[in-house]
């Protein structure tokens, strides 16, 4: 796999990730954390904010959803009302 692939995507998740929290959650905090291992990469964008029970995926999130399978990993979203969201987008390395 191709570093500009990995970059490409991980700026793309990080974008969509924050600017959904910014925009939508109502959120005080929000964390990004990003965990390279020497076989995997995932991106995890966290708030504090408003969360939701379920809600229809969005342009932004199905793209992401759609990066992580076309690199064989995933995109998670958890949420609970009043309790905030993360986003958690997984990719293999290898």
């Amino acid at each position: 796999m191709e570093d500009e692939t990995i970059i490409e995507n991980l700026l793309a998740v990080i974008s969509e990730g924050l600017s959904n929290s910014v925009r939508h959650s109502g959120a005080k905090n929000i964390t990004i954390s990003v965990d390279v291992a020497t076989d995997s990469l995932t991106v995890d964008v966290s708030d504090d904010g408003n969360g939701f029970e379920s809600a229809a995926a969005g342009n932004g999130l199905v793209n992401l959803a759609n990066r992580a399978a076309g690199l064989n990993g995933s995109c998670t979203i958890t949420s609970q009302p009043g309790h905030g969201t993360s986003l958690t987008w997984f990719v293999p390395l290898l």
